[in-house]
């Protein structure tokens, strides 16, 4: 059930910017990212069980999946303006504001609120479900090139450092959670997050009926340039008062 809340949120932020509009001509497209969310936050779920995982490691997590998903699909990292050969502005929003931030930590914290009595004692996924999960990650997340045909693929030099990246992160994912104890946590929700949570799915829901003007491409997809100017700055917003949580309470965002 988790995972099925935490694809609705995020197909919920993905239409936020495209609008009510755009999912009512192309509707084929939800069907695209339900698949290629499926295994992935199938795959976060999973490893949030048999890890242990706390909240940066996660991020950490997502992060990796996040430029995988960079790596083979369609990502507007590599369209202009680029500064050492990537887009600076996609890299700080994606990267770090909606996929490892919004779309992963905190789908996940109001995903869990809404379920708050998940065993997570018991492996989700078995080792072969796993391999079978992130194949189908790869092979959907690849096949968005079939729907968006003459986009631009990374040159080797992109790919490199997008590899050596995952493979880093990947390093210091590893190396974190040798180091968590044995036992689960303890699911402790926060007063301050539920408030931030409301926010955020209230304004998701007025971008995704109301923000709906100047629809155009963007790089790689159609979006609303209404929701997206609007979104840049709240989506900002709403990450810097989780960081802000963070810090000063010291305590972890619970998943």
């Amino acid at each position: 059930m988790i995972i099925i809340i935490v694809v609705l949120i995020n197909l919920l932020m993905e239409y936020s910017l495209r609008g009510i509009n755009h999912f009512l001509k192309m509707p084929m497209l939800a069907f695209l990212l339900i698949l290629n969310y499926l295994p992935y936050y199938a795959l976060l779920e999973h490893a949030i069980g048999i890890f242990r995982l706390k909240d940066y490691q996660f991020w950490i997590l997502a992060q990796i999946f996040g430029l995988i998903w960079q790596l083979v699909s369609v990502a507007a990292l590599f369209y202009p303006p680029l500064i050492f050969g990537f887009n600076v502005g996609v890299l700080f929003i994606n990267n770090l504001i909606w996929w490892p931030t919004l779309q992963a930590l905190f789908a996940f914290y109001i995903a869990r609120r809404l379920v708050p009595g998940i065993d997570r004692q018991d492996p989700l996924l078995s080792r072969t479900s796993v391999v079978i999960f992130f194949v189908a990650y790869l092979l959907i997340s690849f096949s968005f090139h079939i729907f968006a045909p003459g986009l631009l693929y990374p040159q080797i030099y992109q790919a490199l450092i997008l590899i050596v990246l995952v493979v880093l992160l990947s390093r210091v994912f590893v190396k974190s959670i040798k180091s968590n104890p044995k036992i689960h946590s303890v699911f402790t929700p926060s007063r301050f997050l539920d408030l931030l949570s409301m926010f955020t799915i209230s304004y998701l829901i007025i971008s995704f009926l109301y923000f709906t003007k100047d629809q155009s491409i963007h790089s790689t997809t159609i979006l609303n340039m209404q929701a997206l100017r609007i979104n840049v700055p709240v989506s900002t917003l709403i990450t810097l008062m989780l960081l802000i949580y963070r810090i000063k309470t010291k305590k972890s965002i619970p998943l």
